[in-house]
């Protein structure tokens, strides 16, 4: 059998390089592409050496290589980290370089120059579909676990009946005290509360007015953006009582217009910063 070694060692790199990239995004770990494709050749030319040496010594000698590569790979590739990250990301190198490894011997050893193009267009394609099922998978997860912890957190959290005044216009909506809010307006540092789109096209009845919008940047975790709100005339607070025994009244507050619904089963509409009754009435 000829083997062609720079085809092999080609298709060594291109399939790591794949690899150790779509391990980068199923770890949740920023990319170096300096550090992947280094990792990715140190991997095309010990697995060009391993092609030949598997054959001269015994299995477990190739097993105590194979975990001896890995840990120098990952060593390239992440750099210097703690050993409880280290074992898990060994763990990941090992399993996916075994199965690719067991591909590269059944398949590659047989690749010649006619037909490198095609292979390298498979792994690329291969690459391709297994980082969008990943990511169609992580993006579904994900929000089945936002919508869990908004259903959990609707069984516990007290909701009240509030009224907008804007424009000399009433709209009766519902809302809850959110202590994860902290949104202030960057200009004046007022606390900001968070309506739903749907709310919001009944406040703004011509959507298309923009004026006296003000933007809004927040941060969570993993994410930024910017929101839009503007300001109204007042929310009155129709089911909580100050001192005086009479209903609260935040005057001028600020609105921002989140893109979705804030409720998993529309129990409210607007997220009230707790800040906003320090300059209630």
């Amino acid at each position: 059998m000829i083997v062609y070694l720079d085809v092999y060692f080609l298709i060594c790199f291109v399939m790591n390089l794949s690899l150790l990239d779509t391990q980068r995004k199923m770890l949740g770990i920023q990319k170096n592409y300096k550090r992947t494709v280094l990792a990715a050749l140190f991997a095309g030319v010990t697995y060009t050496i391993l092609l030949f040496v598997c054959d001269l010594v015994e299995i477990y000698y190739v097993w105590i290589i194979n975990i001896a590569d890995c840990i120098v790979i990952n060593y390239i590739h992440y750099g210097k980290t703690k050993l409880k990250e280290v074992a898990r990301r060994l763990i990941v190198t090992l399993l996916t370089f075994y199965l690719s490894a067991n591909v590269l011997r059944k398949i590659n050893s047989t690749v010649q120059y006619n037909t490198l193009a095609k292979t390298l267009l498979t792994i690329v394609v291969c690459k391709l579909i297994v980082d969008l099922a990943y990511t169609f998978i992580r993006n579904n997860i994900t929000e089945q676990n936002t919508n869990y912890k908004k259903a959990v957190n609707e069984l516990t959290e007290d909701v009240h009946r509030i009224m907008i005044t804007y424009r000399q216009r009433t709209i009766e909506a519902t809302a809850i005290f959110d202590t994860g809010n902290s949104l202030v307006d960057p200009f004046f540092r007022r606390p900001v509360a968070v309506i739903s789109k749907c709310l919001y096209e009944k406040v703004h009845q011509i959507k298309k007015e923009q004026d006296n919008m003000i933007i809004i940047p927040y941060s969570s975790v993993g994410t930024e953006g910017i929101l839009y709100g503007f300001k109204v005339d007042s929310i009155t607070i129709m089911d909580k009582r100050n001192a005086n025994g009479e209903m609260i009244i935040i005057k001028n507050p600020i609105l921002a217009v989140h893109k979705n619904e804030l409720s998993f089963r529309k129990k409210y509409d607007v997220l009230l910063n707790p800040k906003m009754l320090e300059g209630a009435n």
